[in-house]
């Protein structure tokens, strides 16, 4: 049979060299000689060029960093809020302290006031009491002399001097 062949495309070298060049580029097309603008084409129609995947994922790459850019502020925010808050409960509580150290400051002098006023009275009372005391010594003696306690201070010069 082979021998068939080599016979017949003697005979007819046109159609034998057109033959052979069919198989030839059919051979090079399964062989995937000319499947790279084929591939190009396919990559197209599922992801896209290179440069469109470039941008595709810089924008990814964007949107992540500009999104930990806002966490990162509003984490800094809260920090600054909490700060303020335990910053001015600070200052109230301080505030309170100080007002209840000045109440019962104040409530103490108070209380002494009204202890030395409560001695000053009983001073005052047991003064009156020697006094009238003196008084009364005074009128028994008088009394006793038999002369009045006032006539006893007019001789003596008492209202003249005074």
């Amino acid at each position: 049979m082979a021998n068939n062949v080599l016979h017949w495309a003697a005979e007819h070298p046109v159609p034998t060299a057109i033959g052979v060049v069919v198989v030839g580029l059919v051979g090079l097309y399964v062989f995937g000689a000319f499947s790279a603008p084929a591939s190009s084409s396919a990559s197209n129609s599922s992801g896209g060029s290179s440069a469109a995947t470039s941008a595709y994922y810089a924008a990814e790459a964007a949107q992540g960093e500009a999104g930990d850019q806002l966490q990162a502020e509003q984490i800094a925010a809260n920090a600054s809020t909490a700060q303020a808050q335990i910053a001015s409960q600070t200052s109230i509580t301080n505030n309170q302290t100080w007002a209840n150290q000045e109440a019962a400051v104040n409530n103490a002098n108070n209380q002494a006031q009204l202890n030395l006023g409560a001695l000053n009275l009983d001073y005052q009372e047991n003064e009156a009491s020697i006094l009238n005391a003196q008084d009364q010594f005074a009128l028994n003696v008088g009394a006793y002399d038999g002369t009045s306690a006032l006539t006893t201070l007019e001789n003596s010069g008492y209202f003249a001097a005074h």
